[in-house]
């Protein structure tokens, strides 16, 4: 076994396609993992310190139609109000679009419990 950081091939682990995710994260739940990061933020340090945010927001929005936008905005949000709505707007121009992936609704997004199982 190593002493170096991180495991690799010859720690005996050998990562193969069962291992990985069936696909990556869908626009909608790429955009609702970042609304629920916000609000875990927002909970745990306050609306006051959303600035150290900002740098986390663009890398939920991966290459998806108008994700630079999204993540342009998403960059200079000063408050939780913000993200909710630049997400909202754009999960609502995913469903103008008629993409054919789910959207939540907006009663679901506003009632949604916070999990903060990975909080420290």
């Amino acid at each position: 076994m190593s002493k170096g950081y991180g495991a690799g091939v010859k720690d005996g682990i050998n990562p193969t396609p069962e291992d990985l995710p069936e696909a990556a994260p869908s626009r909608e739940g790429r955009l609702l993992m970042a609304l629920e990061h916000t609000r875990v933020h927002a909970k745990l340090k306050g609306e006051d310190r959303f600035v150290e945010l900002r740098k986390h927001m663009g890398w939920y929005l991966g290459h998806f139609r108008g994700a630079k936008r999204v993540r342009n905005e998403l960059v200079r949000i000063n408050s939780l109000a913000d993200v909710e709505r630049i997400i909202m707007t754009a999960l609502e121009e995913q469903n103008e679009e008629g993409e054919d992936e789910p959207v939540t609704s907006q009663e679901e997004m506003q009632n949604a419990e916070l999990d903060l199982t990975c909080a420290c």
